[in-house]
């Protein structure tokens, strides 16, 4: 029936909108209203006023179409936005049930405060043996033979416990050192890969082993003769006197095993341009890395099939040696320095290459 409506109402329309009569156009606006169609029904108000400007109603008419208009997409807005909220609300509660859920289920799988306590005794009982302090020994429980540790004081167990501890580490680093490799500087350069890149980088060393690199190429900073004007204040009777001895003293005291003061002067403090030492004297340019393959830091002693110097065979500097590399002497002012080279672009592992082949090679001649 609505179709047919429609339809009739089409066949009207269609010869009514070829009259231009203010009449005519107020009517065809309201029957467009009437149906629904609020887009053709403003329009046609619109030209019925622009033909008569004496028909007000076509103005107001237009004007409560255009709000009606304004209120039916608000209304819709406002139904997406609900429809919008109610699967937020819905997604919420989905996702609020699945972590009550998993809440639940992890409360149920984690371990108690005693089985992670046992847990950890029996791992020390397997570790390191039998301790003083504790007793572990095998009960039935629900018919299967378990684990059982106890502790009588946890006090001295922890202090037993840590001393088995470093004695473990101490004796594991001992049998590793014993089974490594032994260093050799020679046997190391023969076994580098013969890349093409390797090899002229190689071959150019060879020329850089005939040049001096003993003396530097800046006056030091640090001389090795003091001035006479220097050595005056240091050499008179009056110094040190007795109260600078006794404040010396506590600001610095005397060097042990343990707290040894960083003594080694950086290149640049020695007239050496750590620039050359790592960039000329390897052939390198300032645009150029250090060819490939990179090999990782290995801190083991140094073999040389060279006799020692004089100087490393002093008990002193054999004691350093063999209590091995440690941060704490390490000299912290050197990184800045090595970091200067081709203005600051060089990497720290590029550094690294560099030092272990001026090292290696260079110290073969």
């Amino acid at each position: 029936m609505q179709a047919r409506t429609q339809f009739d109402f089409g066949n009207l329309v269609h010869p009514l909108l070829k009259i231009n009569d203010a009449v005519i156009h107020m009517a065809l606006a309201d029957a467009y209203a009437l149906v629904q169609n609020r887009s053709e029904a403003i329009e046609q108000y619109n030209i019925a006023f622009s033909i008569d400007p004496s028909m007000k109603n076509a103005q107001v008419k237009a004007a409560a179409l255009k709000c009606d208009q304004k209120l039916i997409s608000a209304m819709e807005e406002q139904h997406r936005n609900l429809l919008h909220t109610i699967r937020e609300k819905n997604l919420y509660n989905d996702k609020h049930e699945a972590i009550k859920k998993m809440k639940e289920s992890a409360k149920e799988n984690v371990v108690g405060l005693e089985e992670k306590v046992q847990a950890a005794l029996i791992h020390d009982y397997f570790t390191y043996g039998s301790l003083p302090y504790s007793n572990c020994r095998s009960v039935l429980v629900s018919g299967r033979l378990v684990m059982h540790c106890s502790v009588s004081d946890w006090r001295n167990y922890r202090a037993v416990r840590e001393e088995k501890h470093r004695k473990l580490v101490a004796s594991v680093k001992r049998n590793a050192a014993k089974n490594a490799p032994k260093y050799n500087a020679r046997v190391v350069v023969e076994n580098l890969n013969d890349s093409y890149e390797l090899t002229i980088f190689l071959e150019k060393l060879k020329l850089m082993k005939e040049m001096n690199m003993d003396e530097p190429v800046e006056k030091p900073v640090y001389p090795r003769k003091l001035l006479p004007s220097t050595n005056k204040n240091y050499l008179g009777g009056s110094w040190p006197n007795k109260t600078l001895c006794e404040s010396s003293y506590w600001h610095f005291p005397l060097p042990t095993s343990e707290r040894l003061p960083q003594l080694f002067l950086s290149p640049e403090n020695k007239g050496f341009k750590s620039s050359d030492l790592l960039g000329k004297y390897l052939g390198l340019n300032d645009d150029e890395e250090h060819p490939l393959p990179w090999e990782p830091p290995i801190c083991d002693s140094y073999v040389s099939e060279e006799p020692l110097p004089a100087i490393l065979k002093l008990p002193g500097i054999q004691a350093a040696a063999a209590r091995g590399p440690s941060l704490q002497l390490a000299e912290d002012k050197l990184q800045a320095v090595f970091l200067k080279i081709m203005d600051d672009k060089i990497t720290e592992a590029d550094i690294a290459q560099r030092i272990g082949t001026l090292m290696r090679y260079l110290s073969l001649d």
